[in-house]
This record gives C-alpha cells, structure tokens and sequence, in this order.
C-alpha cells in the first residue's frame, strides 16, 4: 500500500470523473453531463451526381433511388434544372470528361447551383476505397453523388473570363507532349535521317 503522502500527491493530480483511478484511492466517482439537451439543427444540403456523356448526362441524387437521363443538349439542360429544382438540389457533383460537362457546368452556375467538378481518378479512387466494383452510367452518377456529399471544402467557381486561355492552354500542354513523344519515336528509329 502506498504511503500517506504518495495517496495525496496522487489525489491533487487526479481530476474527478468517471475513472476511479486505482482502488486504493478513495474517490467519488460523478457523472459529468450537461443538463438538459439542445439538438443542432441540422443543415441538410441535396446532393446530386451528374456522369456526362458525349449525347446524354444520367442523373441521380445522394440518398434516393431517384433518377434522370436527360439529351446533352440545351433543352436537356432545361429539364434537368427543373428536376434539381423540384428535388430542392444545391450542389451538384459531375465528373470532368473531355469537355462534355462544360455546357451544363456552365448553365448550372448561371443558375447559382454549386458545381463540384470531380476528376475521373477522384471518383475512381472513391469507388475502390467503398469497393464498388460494377460500373455503368446511371451507378456512376450515384457514386458521383455520394463523393458530392462527402466534399467539406467548395472551392470558388473560377472565373468564366479565363475558359478560353484555359483551353488554349490545355491545347499548349498537349501539343507539347506530342512534340516530346515524336521526338522519342525520331531517336528510336534506326535509319534516322538527319
């Protein structure tokens, strides 16, 4: 058994909780809680996933078996912004696919939707880490829409005035890296002419 001083250095050491501490130590075990409960009003943002393609966009929504295949096209986009409208949606999740998604990336922000713009690696990566494996459109979209719910940082749409220097730029990269391949493909080659 410990001494009379080690028990008191112990004890002003020890704040009072739900541990007893060791059963030598004579203290009073209490509850702490707070008394009476407030609930948080919970903030409840519609979620939906849009996977795009070259003539169509499929559609679903976070939590709902409900679903939409709408034309890529400008009426399509009309009723697709009716669907969300009606399904309260505010943010919208869609996977960057060769430049399909421009148009009603586009009009979803004119409209003031928030648009989660998702590279193709980021869904797939999702999709392994919650072992989804089968993988067709309309799955797509769901899985895109749970990634839309789950995303805690929205970063600000980037100004429309910079699109076209950011195609040209796209175009620069890729033409960079055809010059670098032929390059490779020129110094393979046996019989090089110079």
């Amino acid at each position: 058994m410990p001494t009379e001083a080690l028990r008191a250095a112990f004890c002003s050491k020890i704040a009072v909780g739900t541990s007893s501490g060791p059963a030598w130590l004579n203290e009073l075990q209490v509850r702490i809680h707070k008394g009476g409960s407030r609930k948080m009003a919970k903030r409840i943002t519609i979620c939906a996933g849009i996977d795009t393609g070259k003539h169509k966009l499929d559609v679903a929504l976070d939590g709902s078996s409900e679903q939409l295949q709408v034309e890529n096209t400008p009426d399509g986009h009309r009723t697709l912004l009716e669907w969300l409208k009606r399904h309260k949606v505010k943010r919208v999740g869609i996977e960057a696919s060769g430049g399909y998604e421009q148009a009603v990336v586009a009009e979803l922000r004119r409209k003031r939707l928030v648009v989660v713009t998702f590279q193709p690696a980021q869904v797939h990566a999702y999709a392994v880490f919650h072992l989804k494996r089968a993988k067709n459109d309309r799955i797509d979209a769901a899985l895109i829409a749970i990634c839309t719910a789950a995303v805690k940082t929205i970063h600000p749409a980037p100004d429309p005035r910079l699109q076209p220097f950011a195609e040209h730029l796209t175009m620069i990269e890729q033409i960079t890296e055809d010059i670098a391949r032929l390059k490779n493909r020129l110094e393979s080659c046996r019989n090089a002419r110079a």
